[in-house]
């Protein structure tokens, strides 16, 4: 199960195509990693999406794509937060660049917005000063950070305090964690994180299916430290718990069908629970997952989210259709 990051699964699909073992990942979002679109060619990004599999298609992913996160991105940018100039950063790997691109690809056509400016900054970036002073002097409306908060999310939004720049931070599911909050915070202006916006994995918390998993999760880790006491405060742990119980009700179904017993080889015992995963039909925390052909969840939603009274809060649900219209779900 897993991992977290597109640019880990980059070296790891590979690595398990060639040995035939089954990957689930609860978060990786970057498209390229199943399905060819334009962004993968990009000079910055450059992946073949043939060649990570030189063996066998075994990677699976229960959050939907780049593609739809940046489509819907892109609307809350012109719909929601209205702007109509953007300055763009990103953090120049895998998830956050193809975002990034991706983002200005759908806010200037499908939205008609203007991007005023761009900088891709090495992950390791830790002020932002001269990027939002650009992106001031530039009248930008907003600012878009393709990235992760490991990589200078929250601290972009930070610096924006630092610079009297008040326009909203809108960023992807890479943004939406504590640490966004405390990094944010972490400047002269301690609530600096309030009003920023996230689109991150759907919100699962309000749905039926998920109630007595939360419930569980909290006895069980009750003695944990806040917020490690309660799987509502990070987006991903419905979504690793599903993928844990897709994989083991692929197993169950591998050993089942051969009498309860394992395989005659690893090989053959991996195949036949790659088998099943594509034919994974699983009622879940998240409700109800199936695959395509690709491996890629059926689910294409995410939720936005906005920093209110130092937490994340859900505000809606979004969906997008095959011809790129996007409508609020829930």
């Amino acid at each position: 199960v897993g991992p977290f990051n597109s640019s880990v699964a980059l070296a790891e699909i590979p690595v398990a195509s060639t040995n035939h073992l089954a990957i689930i990942s609860p978060a990786n979002t970057n498209p390229c990693l199943t399905a060819v679109v334009p962004v993968c060619s990009d000079p910055t990004i450059n992946i073949n999406t043939a060649s990570l599999y030189p063996g066998a298609h075994t990677y699976f992913r229960v959050i939907a794509s780049d593609v739809q996160q940046s489509e819907i991105d892109a609307y809350i940018a012109a719909k929601v937060v209205n702007a109509t100039k953007v300055y763009l950063i990103d953090d120049q790997e895998a998830y956050g660049r193809g975002l990034a691109l991706l983002f200005k690809k759908y806010y200037t056509t499908t939205e008609g917005g203007t991007i005023v400016g761009q900088a891709s900054l090495p992950g390791a970036t830790s002020t932002f000063a001269t990027q939002i002073s650009l992106a001031k002097s530039e009248g930008a409306q907003a600012i878009f950070f393709g990235g992760t908060t490991g990589n200078g999310c929250g601290l972009v939004r930070r610096d924006m305090g630092s610079a009297g720049f008040n326009v909203p931070l809108l960023g992807g599911d890479g943004c939406e964690d504590t640490k966004f909050i405390s990094d944010a915070n972490s400047g002269a202006n301690t609530s600096e994180a309030e009003g920023s916006y996230a689109t991150s994995a759907p919100d699962v918390t309000k749905l039926a299916s998920s109630a007595t998993f939360f419930s569980q999760y909290a006895a069980a880790y009750s003695t944990k430290a806040a917020p490690y006491n309660d799987g509502t405060k990070e987006p991903y742990t419905a979504y690793g718990y599903d993928a844990m119980n897709i994989l083991l009700q692929a197993i169950h179904a591998t050993l089942v069908a051969n009498g309860g017993q394992p395989l005659s080889s690893p090989q053959a015992f991996r195949d036949a629970v790659v088998a099943q995963l594509r034919n994974t039909s699983y009622d879940g925390a998240l409700g109800h997952t199936t695959f395509d052909a690709n491996g890629d969840t059926t689910n294409t939603g995410f939720t936005l989210y906005k920093v209110t009274s130092g937490n994340w809060v859900g505000v809606n649900t979004y969906a997008v259709d095959t011809s790129g219209k996007v409508t609020v779900k829930s």
